[in-house]
């Protein structure tokens, strides 16, 4: 494959296309220009399809909406999605209700090494601004460290410190047990290596816990997690919460994945590539 861009920001999405507007707007405000975005759908309808084209101006051909038809929550294969389409050697996965603050991608960029998956950090909105900058389309975007101490005080925001300026890399590889903190809601890792482990693993299907399957399998193939902290934070969106009904289940066989040390996702669409394992 021919590198076309830095990276391939990948954003999955389902039918929350207000939140869309606003994740797509911080990625047109970003401080470098040299990545594509692929918003990965999940089966959404014709409002999130016009969500992504009024966005079309800023991005051009660096734009693209991977549609997949809407069978369940399949964010999984959603996401793999997304990667067989990327021009770019790095993946950068963001969810779309995370609103990337102007120095998201150069910052995981910054941190982006070899045999390392990076985890980026978040910031959890309360109901109440979320609605409100939803429905006046603030520049979430281009929030200041006063004015999120002050939403801190007001209790909009949970925490402020993710939102401070980031130091040096060192220090921030973390032990092999942090697979728990990995989420793609803010992460990434190289193509190839997305490849090697067959990517998202397609047999999880509703809150399946897909981010710590990939993060344990990453890890038993010999990746580092490094912890980008506020160089990557991103600002979460408040949602309502999808059930959980099938989390215990799913808990126990992603302990299964991890004591089998298994790489290889059991069901994935992405072609297989053989690399050496880095274990």
């Amino acid at each position: 494959m021919t590198e076309i861009y830095k990276a391939s920001v990948i954003v999955s999405t389902y039918e929350r296309p207000d939140a869309l507007r606003a994740v797509l707007a911080g990625l047109a405000n970003q401080t470098r220009t040299d990545f594509e975005v692929i918003v990965v759908d999940d089966g959404s309808g014709i409002v999130t399809k016009d969500a992504v084209e009024e966005s079309r101006a800023f991005f051009g051909d660096r734009l693209v909406h991977a549609w997949q038809a809407d069978d369940g929550c399949r964010v999984a294969a959603a996401r793999n999605l997304g990667i067989a389409q990327m021009r770019s050697n790095y993946a950068i996965f963001l969810d779309g209700d995370c609103v990337p603050r102007q120095g998201f991608v150069e910052g995981h960029l910054r941190d982006a090494a070899p045999k390392t998956l990076v985890r980026g950090s978040r910031v959890l909105l309360s109901k109440i601004i979320t609605e409100k900058s939803l429905a006046e389309q603030n520049p979430i975007h281009r929030w200041n460290m006063i004015g999120n101490i002050r939403r801190r005080l007001l209790n909009q925001v949970n925490r402020v410190f993710p939102m401070l300026m980031p130091g040096p890399a060192i220090g921030r590889d973390s032990q092999p047990s942090h697979w728990r903190s990995v989420r793609s809601c803010n992460c990434a890792l190289w193509r190839e290596d997305l490849l090697a482990l067959g990517g998202f693993d397609e047999s999880s299907v509703g809150w399946a816990h897909e981010d710590s399957d990939l993060a344990i399998r990453a890890i038993s193939f010999g990746l580092r997690v490094r912890r980008a902290r506020s160089a990557t934070c991103v600002l979460h969106l408040w949602h309502r919460e999808r059930s959980r009904s099938d989390g215990g289940a799913n808990w126990d066989r992603l302990l299964q994945v991890e004591r089998e040390r298994r790489t290889f996702a059991l069901k994935t669409s992405l072609p297989s590539v053989t690399l050496k394992n880095h274990a």
